[in-house]
């Protein structure tokens, strides 16, 4: 009989682990979106990554990699969003930029194109302003939308984009010398399978956010809305075997005081009209 219990107990943490991994999954598939290069029917020269950020107000910006803000000045910009058809052309209504070398920044979205995307977002309040620390059993999910494994129809004229879910574990992850998260980057195994193949490049994840979900207490309701935090935003690649991540304790100041600068600065843009 004992071993009969242990073996259900088993059981039931492996189907509660799987149920909230699913949860994660499903979760994280929505605000995650891809920044296209080049106006619409265009093939996209360069993609980049970034999540949807809903404002105290209510209106949406796009948290990203401050080196794919900078080129949304010089070239306009698409916005892909899960199951789209046509990304959204010309959404950006403004630009705001982390100082110094923190490489994070945040494309306001026009409030008049903002309905389309409006149900993906998540609130700004799941940048943490405290509590930046990886513990031993938190869970790590970085996503983005690699170009490698973009695809193209000639004949359609249609560019397709699959987002990346990567689970990893906190000893993956380390610091270096600017105190930026180093993110192993070598292989995975297929979705609950052991079979493992090789990462694509992630060249394209670029402004991809990095998830933690913590394990609740045993008497409190799970969800992954309430244990998700981002806590970093993909920076670079070393081309080799790293994802380089800044990490929300360099820019979660700068980030609140910027969402209380887009309230303000829209408030103030609508009472005009």
């Amino acid at each position: 009989m004992i071993i009969r219990k242990l073996t259900l107990s088993v059981l039931m943490k492996i189907e509660r682990e799987n149920y909230a991994q699913d949860a994660i999954n499903e979760f994280l598939q929505y605000p995650c979106v891809f920044l296209l290069a080049g106006s619409a029917h265009r093939v996209a020269t360069a993609v980049g990554s970034g999540v949807i950020i809903q404002t105290e107000q209510n209106h949406l910006a796009i948290l990203t990699a401050k080196h794919i803000a900078e080129e949304t000045k010089r070239e306009e910009y698409r916005l892909g969003f899960f199951n789209c058809t046509n990304p959204i052309s010309d959404f950006v209504a403004g630009i705001l930029l982390c100082p110094d070398d923190v490489d994070v920044g945040l494309l306001i979205v026009k409030d008049t194109l903002s309905t389309q995307i409006r149900n993906l977002a998540v609130t700004h309040n799941l940048v943490p302003v405290e509590d930046y620390e990886i513990v031993d059993k938190d869970s790590l999910v970085l996503n983005g939308f690699p170009a490698e494994i973009s695809l193209y129809d000639q004949n359609k004229n249609e560019q397709g984009f699959t987002v990346l879910t990567y689970w990893c574990v906190p000893e993956n992850v380390s610091f270096n010398g600017k105190g930026r998260y180093r993110l192993e980057w070598k292989d995975a195994n297929v979705w609950r399978e052991d079979r493992a193949f090789d990462l694509p490049s992630p060249e394209g994840m670029s402004g991809g956010p990095l998830w933690r979900f913590r394990k609740s207490v045993s008497t409190s309701l799970w969800s992954a809305l309430g244990t998700g935090k981002i806590i970093g935003i993909q920076s670079a690649w070393d081309r080799k075997e790293t994802a380089i991540i800044e990490p929300v304790s360099k820019w979660s100041n700068w980030f609140h005081e910027s969402i209380v600068t887009i309230d303000k600065s829209l408030r103030e843009t609508n009472l005009k009209l």
